[in-house]
């Protein structure tokens, strides 16, 4: 079954015949590698290898294969069924609702549930009032920034905000693609952000900073690269391709127009030149001048696997553990942490801001849902509890969202961070204020 040309890279060895194999030859091999992916898996990549790539795979691309499919942070769960409060029902209803308008009639993913309001205030023409609105971790934020310092920034026990004073430039074409490595010296937000502001003319575009991920998200929105994995840290030939989805822990990537990389490198810093962006959607890896692995994005995309999911959820409790506003002559920007959160957490986070002077009527949000890297049974269910509250809270007063995202941490159960800036204006009487139609009248006068 297997060729034996390259003996001494288990990686490089081709599995013979693969595209035509039946069910008992795939189960032979599957125990021979040995793979987790189940058959009816295989079968769906046999066809991509047999009508797309047009050749047989290396054992390192099924294992590569193998192990993005095994990975829980991958997967994305399809709410067929959310049971819950009348609260949550009508939040969960008004989702779909939205979603219909557009003739999305699959189940939602916890993506949408934090996508549609957004998309669908865009398409009544209700945009972001900032777009240089962003949350994160320290590493992030210094990226974003680019060297300079954020107009207006705060910190929450596990969440950061900032409002920039310009957005991060677009990826450059003929890019380059880079990273940045810790030294441990300092914090390596201080070193990005030393380091960009250094760099400030060679109009570097951040990707992120790599966690326990790997690099591979951060590269799977490029539209297509080359990438030499001996310049990757942490990569470890032995274990191939694979080793995408944990290595490079620590770094800033970022892409450079590769006419700057000869100034880029002439200033002493820890920097690697890992590739180059390529037009074409393909993924390609090599190592020592070998190619260890070339396939389709657009596959790669495809193999995430979709659970169907039946959700009931917990009851509405409010776990807050942080709530705090900072404020210049001109502008508010507030945020709250939760785990947990009922119809009234938002809302009283919200007529704080008011109370404070924030104009909700030019109000933009953002938020960030930190989930555990191990799926549980409670924690689908409460990251579908803190989404819906989000989603609640701007579609009743049509706040429009920017930069929101899911990432995956070392956390026992979902925390949401979710920010909001606004102008200031004239404090407003909250008192009387119970409901989300209270507080919109207080504005909007309906």
């Amino acid at each position: 079954m297997m060729n034996q040309s390259f003996p001494m890279d288990p990686n490089q060895i081709t599995v013979i015949n693969f595209r035509i194999m039946d069910i008992p030859a795939l189960e032979q091999m599957r125990a021979q590698l040995p793979l987790a992916l189940p058959v009816q898996v295989l079968q769906f990549v046999q066809r991509h290898y047999l009508l797309r790539e047009r050749r047989d795979p290396v054992i390192g691309e099924l294992r590569f294969l193998d192990k993005l499919y095994a990975n829980e942070a991958w997967h994305t769960f399809r709410l067929e069924e959310v049971l819950g409060t009348e609260e949550q029902l009508h939040a969960f209803c008004d989702v779909c609702r939205m979603r219909d308008a557009w003739q999305k009639k699959n189940a939602p993913t916890l993506r949408d549930l934090t996508d549609t309001c957004t998309k669908y205030l865009m398409r009544a023409g209700i945009h972001p009032f900032v777009e240089t609105l962003y949350a994160g971790e320290d590493t992030e934020l210094a990226a974003m920034a680019g060297g300079r310092e954020p107009r207006l920034s705060l910190t929450l026990p596990h969440g950061k905000a900032a409002l920039l004073p310009l957005a991060p430039p677009d990826a450059p074409a003929h890019a380059a693609l880079c990273c940045l490595i810790p030294t441990g010296n300092e914090p390596f937000a201080s070193e990005i952000s030393r380091f960009l502001g250094a760099h400030s003319a060679e109009q570097i575009a951040p990707l992120g900073t790599v966690k326990k991920e790997g690099v591979l998200p951060h590269l799977l929105t490029l539209p297509g690269f080359s990438l030499n994995a001996a310049a990757l840290p942490g990569y470890q030939p032995l274990e191939g391709p694979a080793a995408l989805l944990s290595c490079g822990e620590g770094c800033f990537l970022f892409l450079v127009p590769q006419k700057h990389l000869h100034a880029l490198f002439a200033r002493p810093a820890p920097l690697t030149h890992l590739g180059n962006v390529q037009n074409g959607g393909k993924l390609q890896v090599h190592y020592a001048g070998v190619v260890q692995l070339s396939l389709d994005l657009a596959f790669l995309q495809s193999m995430i696997p979709f659970r169907p999911e039946h959700v009931q959820l917990p009851a509405a409790t409010e776990e807050v553990l942080e709530r705090a506003f900072v404020t210049d002559h001109k502008e508010i920007l507030g945020g709250i942490e939760c785990t947990a959160a009922s119809e009234a957490t938002l809302l009283q986070f919200l007529k704080e801001a008011a109370s404070r002077g924030a104009d909700l009527t030019r109000a933009t949000v953002t938020a960030t849902l930190e989930l555990p890297r191990i799926h549980t049974r409670e924690s689908l269910p409460a990251a579908v509890s803190l989404l819906l509250a989000v989603h609640r809270a701007t579609a009743e007063l049509t706040l429009p969202a920017i930069h929101q995202k899911h990432v995956h941490a070392d956390v026992e159960k979902p925390r949401l961070c979710f920010f909001l800036h606004a102008p200031l204006g004239a404090p407003r009487a909250v008192e009387d204020v119970t409901d989300y139609a209270a507080l919109r009248a207080l504005f909007w006068d309906k």
